[in-house]
C-alpha cells in the first residue's frame, strides 16, 4: 500500500527537490543582496558621489536608487520565505512564498521590458529634468537649493574637467540660467570686459587667467573653444552617462539573473508544495 501511495505521488517530499530549492533560494538571497548592494553603492559611491548633489535635483534619478534598495529588501524577504518553507516543509510558508514570488516575477519582467523599450526615453526625460534644474537653479543665489546646486555643478566641472549639461553638440544651457542674467546685468560697467557677454562660468575654463581665460569666459564658438582646450573638452552630462553606464549594465545583468532564478524558484516551490500536500493526503489512504 505504501508503494502504491508513493507511485501515485503520495509519500514524503523529494529530498533532492528540497535541497535543490534551498540551494536555489540561497542563490536568490545572494541576488537580492547584490541588488541591495548596488542600490546602496549608488548612494554611497565615492565616484558617483561627486554627482550626488546634481542628481538630488532630479527626483527621478534619486528614486532609482531607493527603488533598487527596496527591491533588494523584498527579494531577500521572498528568499527567506523559500528557504524557511523548504526546510520546515510548510505548505503555508511555501504558498505565501509562491504567491509573493509570482507577483515579484511579473513586476520584474514588466520593469525589464519597460527598461529596454523606453531606455532612450528615460535618458531623455532625465536630461530634460536636468535642463529644467539648470534654468531655474544655476546661479540662483536667492534660493538655498540654487546655491547648493550651483556649487555642486561648479565643483563637478572643475574636478571632472567638463563643461555643460546638455551633451556635446547641443546648445549651451548657461545662457538661459539665472547666472547668465545676473552676471551680464552689469557687464557694461566692467572695464575688463566692456560690452562683452559672459557665456561660460569660470568652472568651465581650462585656465582662470590670461588670454585663454578671456577667450573662454566670452567664447562665442563653443566647439572651437573645446577643440583648442580653452573650455573643458568633455560635456558633464556625457561624463555622467559614462560613469553611470557601468552601474546600469551591472544592474540590468543582476535583474536578468534575478528573473531566471525567480522562474526556477517558482517551479520548484509549486512542485514541492504539491508533494507536501500529496504526502499529507497519502497518510490517510492505505
Amino acid at each position: 500500500a505504501q508503494t502504491e501511495a508513493m507511485a501515485s505521488g503520495g509519500g514524503k517530499p523529494s529530498l533532492f527537490l528540497k535541497i535543490f530549492l534551498i540551494i536555489v533560494n540561497a542563490l536568490f538571497l545572494l541576488v537580492g543582496a547584490l541588488v541591495l548592494g548596488v542600490g546602496i553603492y549608488l548612494c554611497t559611491s565615492a565616484e558617483l558621489g561627486r554627482f550626488s548633489d546634481v542628481i538630488a535635483a532630479m527626483e527621478t534619478l534619486k528614486s532609482i536608487r531607493v527603488i533598487l534598495i527596496g527591491c533588494g529588501c523584498v527579494i531577500l524577504l521572498v528568499g527567506l520565505f523559500g528557504c524557511s518553507g523548504s526546510c520546515k516543509e510548510s505548505s503555508c510558508l511555501l504558498t505565501v512564498y509562491a504567491f509573493l514570488l509570482a507577483i515579484l516575477l511579473i513586476a520584474n519582467i514588466t520593469v525589464a521590458i519597460l527598461s529596454f523599450t523606453f531606455s532612450k526615453e528615460v535618458k531623455s526625460f532625465a536630461k530634460d529634468r536636468m535642463a529644467v534644474s539648470m534654468r531655474s537653479l544655476y546661479g540662483n543665489g536667492t534660493d538655498p537649493s540654487g546655491r547648493l546646486f550651483t556649487d555642486a555643478v561648479d565643483n563637478i566641472q572643475r574636478e571632472e574637467q567638463c563643461c555643460g549639461w546638455s551633451g556635446l553638440g547641443s546648445p549651451s544651457l548657461f545662457n538661459s540660467t539665472p547666472w547668465f542674467r545676473v552676471i551680464n546685468a552689469n557687464s557694461s560697467s566692467s572695464s575688463s570686459s566692456g560690452d562683452k557677454i559672459r557665456t561660460f562660468p569660470d568652472s568651465c575654463c581650462a585656465l582662470t587667467k590670461g588670454p585663454k581665460y578671456e577667450s573662454c569666459a566670452y567664447s562665442t564658438d563653443e566647439k572651437k573653444s573645446r577643440e583648442e582646450g580653452i573650455i573643458h573638452e568633455m560635456d558633464c552630462w556625457d561624463r555622467l552617462i559614462d560613469v553611470s553606464g557601468t552601474f546600469i549594465h551591472a544592474t540590468i545583468g543582476t535583474v536578468i539573473a534575478a528573473i531566471l532564478l525567480q522562474i526556477v524558484c517558482l517551479i520548484c516551490a509549486i512542485v514541492l508544495l504539491c508533494q507536501i500536500r500529496r504526502g499529507s493526503d497519502g497518510g490517510i489512504h492505505v
